[in-house]
């Protein structure tokens, strides 16, 4: 690699880590930085394919850690910078007229598993737009299970997903047209390196008491750092494939000062791994290498190569030692406890108690449980490619709300099985296959040095394992691995068919390896596999699956969270809560009425915060430290297009009443009691006001106090632009006025605060739906910062809302 192309790539690595350490509260300037590396990334590839292809490799472990891209329709950089890389390479071709193809055995397999998938993801955009613009003028908006995510939450989610699918494929072609030459097989490896090392050497940093720099919460708590990654998971995933590759530069490298920083990125990369705390990762590595120390020690002495037997043999065993041992060491680097040390200790305990199967059962069987009732249900072609993360909620009672129980089954395999059914998986076991099949013939392939044999045995081992370890997660559902996997296959099968063998090693009698079975049916077989899964799926989309039917056969209202019902003293019916619970309702009405209950044994020494969520917005908040009969509770429910409604009730804590009587024997978790809803309209005069009273001003207008929130509906057939007088009642603690939010039909018109005394004019515009002349006012009265939660803010009142213009 030339110097001033090093000195680039390390610059633009040195920016990533200034951004990610000194840059945390600008969104703003990560975007930008990869908006503008993007551009370098397609520049780069459109003009020399090979120097794009050292970029993609070196950029990928820095920019996939979204600590500014936080919501599901943002882009992961990862991506990004793949459809940068794939644009500039097709670019390149179309500009030279290049139709050259480069036959191998994966052609057939690869081409009819990426037509599946394309075929299948694009049936699901389709079914969940409602086959918009095929059918219908517009694109339907309608609440897909009962988390009451929409159609269009699910079809971003979707794209998504078959982007991530699409670009293993795409990336695999590319590096295999692009790598002609033996010595740009280590040139891809050291820009992987050198990524890498930078990316560890952020993990370093990360795991001095900066766990919080980029990492999610749940992982900061559990003491596991990600590095420049989205999650420790997906880095364990991406060291697992890049680790060996690195460690093949040792023996392909001749400069010992390389090899030297070569040995420096390994011990990192494993030292991170330990703060990560990634099983699949450590377990991964320790299989990666026993299988590519077996197959080099094999191979070398089958071909004669002794003098790199000598070498091979005493390195490799060190490999596993170090990997194997490394754990049990990692106590011992830094002031806390390493991450993968506590996990591994605590799954070798459990596998001591229960055994393999019993700790298993677990850890993964809730996950796989989900992905098996999905299959359940569609089991020939499954639901479609990007489906799994929305529909597991329509077949699962609870739980469905944690994000790592429907992102993906947590088993590639499943995964497959669960979004294209049984064709799906044959296709992808077709694919797998074909490609250990040529990663064992790339070691067994004549004429080979000791440094290709070492690189041929790595990169054997770390795909071979990621085969293995694709049944305990998906692993290929980051992007980043997603990519780093299918480059790796790439440069595989580009060693294989695209570089001559070298002439100058005689290879011993027999040592030509077997070819390939030739499946001359395969072709045929697999375009009706296609073809059926693609038929299969697009009947369930306009039938089983459609928006229409699912809204019928599910009503969505799954209710999930709450006990059996029970019959109150007055014979209402009453249930209890878990610590969340939820159900999701069909009304035309405007106002939900329910009754709480709190009977807890020790409210008055532990308080509990109850809240409620009307289609996740929270609607009502109240702390209850003393036992209470009963606090009826209205709210307003939001405008919908369908009339449907998500309530979701949380509390603070749960209470178990056996630990609290010793002579119960009811050990639930139960929250708040809460009694049947019932639903309302708006009264002509509002809900949550007093009697109309007083003199408001010198015009002597009535007024009406609102003690938390109110709600009323105006009449804007007049006009849209309207005003009132609001005060605040006077106060004997001193406590600060209040800030009045106004919302009309729950969008945020106007928001003030109050002075202390007189009277304030708040002028609002009300922009209603078209075709109404009406829209919901909801008036809300909450404290300034800086005061005690909990603490009831002061009245306000308020006189008739009126209009101040016409229309137009």
């Amino acid at each position: 690699m030339h110097l001033f192309a090093f000195l680039i790539l390390f610059s633009l690595g040195v920016l990533q880590f200034v951004i990610f350490h000194h840059a945390t509260p600008s969104p703003g300037a990560f975007r930008l930085a990869v908006a503008l590396t993007v551009i370098v990334q397609f520049g780069l590839t459109a003009w020399r394919p090979a120097r794009g292809l050292l970029l993609l490799l070196f950029l990928l472990p820095l920019f996939n850690n979204s600590i500014f891209v936080r919501r599901l329709n943002d882009f992961p950089p990862a991506l990004a910078l793949f459809l940068s890389f794939f644009a500039g390479w097709l670019l390149r071709r179309l500009d030279q007229g290049d139709t050259s193809r480069v036959k191998t055995p994966l052609n057939a397999p690869l081409i009819l598993y990426t037509l599946a998938g394309l075929g299948s993801g694009t049936i699901t955009l389709l079914r969940y737009a409602d086959f918009y613009p095929f059918v219908g003028d517009r694109f339907p908006i309608f609440s897909v299970n009962p988390l009451n995510e929409t159609s269009l939450e699910a079809v971003i989610w979707a794209f998504r997903i078959l982007l991530v699918f699409l670009s293993g494929p795409g990336v695999f072609w590319a590096t295999l047209h692009i790598v002609r030459r033996k010595n740009q097989i280590p040139h891809a490896l050291a820009a992987l390196a050198c990524g890498l090392s930078l990316s560890i050497a952020f993990g370093l940093y990360q795991s001095h008491g900066h766990a919080f720099l980029g990492n999610w919460p749940f992982f900061e708590r559990a003491g596991r750092i990600n590095a420049t990654f989205l999650d420790p998971n997906a880095l364990g995933s991406f060291v697992l494939l890049s680790l060996p590759a690195v460690s093949a530069l040792l023996f392909a490298l001749r400069n010992r000062a390389a090899k030297v920083g070569i040995l420096l990125v390994l011990a990192g990369g494993l030292c991170v791994l330990g703060y990560s705390g990634s099983r699949t990762g450590m377990l991964g590595l320790v299989l990666a290498t026993l299988i590519a120390g077996g197959l080099a020690l094999a191979q070398s002495a089958y071909a004669g190569i002794g003098i790199y037997s000598r070498y091979l043999r005493p390195v490799l065993l060190a490999l596993v030692i170090v990997v194997a041992f490394a754990p049990s060491r990692m106590q011992s680097l830094g002031d806390s406890d390493s991450a993968l040390a506590r996990r591994l200790t605590s799954t070798i305990g459990k596998v001591r108690e229960r055994g393999l199967v019993g700790m298993l059962g677990e850890d993964r069987w809730p996950m796989w449980q989900r992905a098996l009732k999905v299959t359940a249900a569609f089991p020939v072609w499954g639901i479609g490619l990007g489906a799994f993360h929305t529909e597991v909620p329509n077949y699962v009672e609870h739980d469905f709300n944690r994000s790592f129980y429907r992102d993906n089954a947590n088993s590639f395999y499943l995964q497959t099985t669960s979004e294209m059914g049984a064709i799906g998986l044959i296709l992808a076991l077709a694919v797998l296959t074909t490609v250990v099949q040529a990663a064992l013939r790339g070691v067994r392939r004549p004429c080979y040095s000791g440094g290709d044999l070492a690189v041929s045995s790595l990169l054997a081992g770390a795909l071979i394992s990621m085969t293995v370890m694709f049944l305990t997660g998906p692993h290929t559902f980051f992007p980043e691995v997603q990519i780093l996997f299918w480059a790796l296959i790439g440069l595989v099968f580009a060693n294989l068919y695209s570089i001559p063998p070298r002439a100058d090693y005689s290879s011993p009698a027999g040592a030509e390896p077997r070819p390939f079975r030739r499946l001359r049916l395969l072709p045929a077989v697999g375009v009706a596999l296609v073809a059926v899964l693609m038929v299969g799926q697009t009947i369930d989309a306009a039938t089983t699956l459609s928006l229409g039917k699912q809204v019928n056969l599910h009503e969505w209202n799954a209710t999930w969270g709450f006990y059996p019902w029970e019959r109150g003293s007055s014979g209402e019916r009453l249930r209890w809560t878990r610590e969340e619970a939820g159900t999701v309702v069909v009304t035309p009405h405007s106002l939900v009425a329910t009754r709480l209950f709190l009977p807890h044994a020790d409210l008055n020494e532990d308080p509990v915060v109850v809240s409620i969520l009307l289609n996740g917005q929270k609607a009502y908040e109240e702390a209850f430290d003393e036992p209470t009969r009963s606090r009826r509770v209205t709210l307003l429910l939001p405008r919908t297009h369908d009339g449907r409604i998500d309530i979701r009730f949380r509390v603070s804590r749960v209470w178990v009443p056996s630990r609290h009587d010793a002579g119960s024997l009811d050990s639930r978790e139960l929250g708040v009691m809460v009694s049947d809803f019932q639903f309302h309209d708006i009264p002509p005069d509002g809900f949550g006001f007093s009697d109309w009273q007083g003199d408001g001003d010198k015009a002597s207008n009535p007024y009406r106090t609102i003690r938390s929130r109110a709600a009323q509906q105006i009449d804007l057939s007049t006009g849209n632009e309207c005003e009132f007088l609001a005060s605040v009642e006077p106060s004997s603690d001193g406590s600060p006025p209040p800030i009045l939010s106004v919302y009309a039909d729950n969008r945020l018109v106007c928001e003030t605060h109050l002075p202390e005394k007189g009277w304030r004019r708040v002028q609002f515009r009300v922009s209603p739906d078209p075709g109404q002349i009406s829209s919901i006012l909801r008036l809300e009265i909450q404290n300034p910062a800086g005061l005690p939660p909990g603490l009831p803010p002061r009245a306000v009142r308020v006189t008739q809302v009126r209009p101040i213009s016409t229309r137009g």
